[in-house]
């Protein structure tokens, strides 16, 4: 990853809109990533690099970086990740844009990989806003994710961790119907 650091970290200094921050968290990563970071935010202070002293994993390491930013409700999370890069230098004005004119708490976008957009990103349908069944429903979302921050403070850590009991309860179900011909 950390080879992709550096385009990462160029395209959100390049971004047209300048009111954001970013958060690094490191989840004791065991490469050259926390170095390599830290060499290229020096010169800008809206980046800020968390070394957590633990191992927490994705979804932890995403809420407990969340945590450290200390945001406001209205303010809007964007995840990227550390190999991943912005499209362009207005993505950010874009989102801040779309949720002033919409009033949306989240959104959700598609990438592009060698030049080719992903198909995996498609709006859900009516039936499942109304019912409210997006857990039951193929994946849709994708990156880029983004939310207000009020929407993600309603969830509560657990409801994004696995317990020991649910990861055995799905590799139980797994090897039950796994079939080898």
């Amino acid at each position: 990853m950390s080879k992709d650091l550096d385009k990462n970290i160029e395209t959100l200094k390049s971004q047209n809109y300048h009111n954001f921050e970013v958060y690094f968290g490191d989840d004791m990563s065991t490469d050259n990533s926390a170095h390599l970071i830290e060499g290229l935010i020096r010169d800008d202070d809206r980046f800020h690099l968390i070394k957590h002293t633990q191992k927490h994993f994705s979804m932890k390491n995403i809420y407990r970086t969340i945590e450290y930013a200390k945001p406001n409700d209205d303010d809007i999370i964007v995840l990227v990740d550390g190999d991943d890069r912005l499209a362009n230098e207005n993505v950010l004005a874009l989102l801040k844009k779309t949720y002033e004119e919409k009033k949306c708490l989240m959104t959700y976008g598609s990438f592009s990989y060698n030049g080719k957009i992903s198909r995996y990103c498609k709006p859900y349908p009516k039936l499942v806003h109304k019912t409210k069944l997006y857990r039951f429903f193929s994946w849709r979302a994708s990156h880029l994710k983004t939310f207000k921050y009020s929407l993600w403070k309603k969830i509560p850590l657990s409801s994004l961790t696995l317990t020991k009991k649910e990861i055995n309860r799905t590799l139980f179900s797994f090897l039950i119907t796994l079939r080898i011909r």
